[in-house]
Formats: C-alpha cells, sequence, structure tokens
C-alpha cells in the first residue's frame, strides 16, 4: 500500500470495528464488545496479547468514559489491520515511524466518539454545514476543533474544508482536497469575499461559545 493512502484507508478500518460494534459510543463498553481487555496498571499502554489489553491507571479507570480508551483502541486496529507494520516498513524502524503511528491513531478519537451513525443523522438534519458541526459537538462533547474536523474528514473523497474564527481572526483550519485562500492566525473580516463563487458557504456561532465555525463545500 502506498503511504498516501493508508490515512483513508486506515479511517475506513476504524469506521469498520465502529459498525461492527454498533456504532457504541461508550470507549469502555466499546472496548468489550471487540474483545479487548482493560486491566489497571501504572500508566496507560497496550499490550498486542492475544487478547489484547489496554492498562490503565486507576484513575482513569475510574471515569465513566475515555478518550485514552479510544486512542488504545487505535493502536489495536493497527496490529489488527497491519497498518502498523505497513508504516513500520515505510519508514524502516518503529521509532521513525512513531509520530506518524500517534497521528492516526488520535485522528482514529474522533470517528469512535462520533461514530458513522451519528454523523450521518447530522447530515441527514443539516446538511455538510457549520450547523452540523455544532450539532455534533452538542451530541458528544467533542471540542471545537475535533467536531469541526470529525465532518470534514469524514469523505477523503470529498471536497470540503472548515474554520473556526475567533472574531476576524482565524484560529484553526481542516481541509480536505479543499485548498483555502487564508490560514491560521490570519486576520479575514470578510470571509465570503476570500472565497471562490461555486463554494457553498455556511457559518454558525457555536452554542455557549465566542466562537464561529465556518463550512465550505463543493
Amino acid at each position: 500500500m502506498d503511504i498516501d493512502e493508508i490515512p483513508a484507508h486506515f479511517i475506513k478500518e476504524v469506521k469498520r470495528y465502529s459498525k461492527r460494534a454498533r456504532y457504541e459510543r461508550n470507549a469502555f463498553k466499546l472496548s468489550e464488545q471487540l474483545g479487548v481487555r482493560i486491566r489497571p496498571g501504572e500508566r496507560t499502554s497496550v499490550i498486542p496479547g492475544p487478547p489484547p489489553t489496554i492498562i490503565l491507571s486507576p484513575e482513569l479507570l475510574g471515569m465513566p468514559d475515555s478518550d485514552h480508551v479510544r486512542h488504545e483502541l487505535a493502536h489495536v486496529f493497527m496490529w489488527w489491520t497491519g497498518v502498523e507494520q505497513a508504516l513500520v516498513v515505510e519508514y524502516g524502524s518503529h521509532e521513525a515511524a512513531r509520530p506518524y503511528i500517534e497521528s492516526l491513531c488520535h485522528a482514529a478519537v474522533g470517528f469512535l466518539r462520533a461514530p458513522q451513525n451519528l454523523v450521518n443523522e447530522g447530515v441527514r438534519r443539516y446538511g455538510v454545514s457549520a450547523r452540523c458541526v455544532d450539532w455534533l459537538r452538542q451530541q458528544t462533547k467533542m471540542s471545537h476543533r475535533a467536531a469541526l474536523q470529525r465532518l470534514v474528514y469524514d469523505d477523503p473523497t470529498a471536497t470540503r474544508a472548515g474554520f473556526i474564527m475567533t472574531g476576524n481572526y482565524v484560529r484553526d483550519v481542516a481541509t480536505c482536497n479543499f485548498r483555502l485562500p487564508f490560514w491560521v492566525y490570519d486576520r479575514v473580516p470578510e470571509i465570503h469575499k476570500r472565497l471562490p463563487g461555486e463554494v457553498n458557504l455556511s457559518m454558525r456561532q457555536f452554542s455557549q461559545s465566542a466562537l464561529k465555525v465556518g463550512i465550505c463545500a463543493l
């Protein structure tokens, strides 16, 4: 597999395991349904197994839900799908591949926290729009940035982008096959004048926040 194809392939596999577990959103229940054990330990880690086992510190074990568990589950998915081994071969060693591996596992957290059935429901209600991002954030308690990325990166073949603003300044961006004419920290007082006319732009102020989100789609 070409390295450029790995992110989309891995996220597709993450979605497949999420669907196998009936889109369970709670990290502990998701682990149980996929046959991944969780045990106490001094620090968070994961053991390949069999069976694969996530080690959590006592304070994390006492939480009702955990992105730490989702992150470690992503490592398990990497082993099951052969993605980690492919990256190690590509980079020459596990240590060299580690930043790429960790980045993909971090990205997977959002796809497990907001599974496909939830995203599909948001798009059905509001389309690929700023309102959909805000709805996803409210449903999942994700960060503003994570909710933005979840919608923008949902379909790797789509042409879309999004951004978060504080006043007239761009605070964050996410792009998928779409190049924005501005970037993080740029001052953009009139967004619509900077975008091509064929772009469908929607903007919305996040609920209970001074931040605004924008979504561009073709």
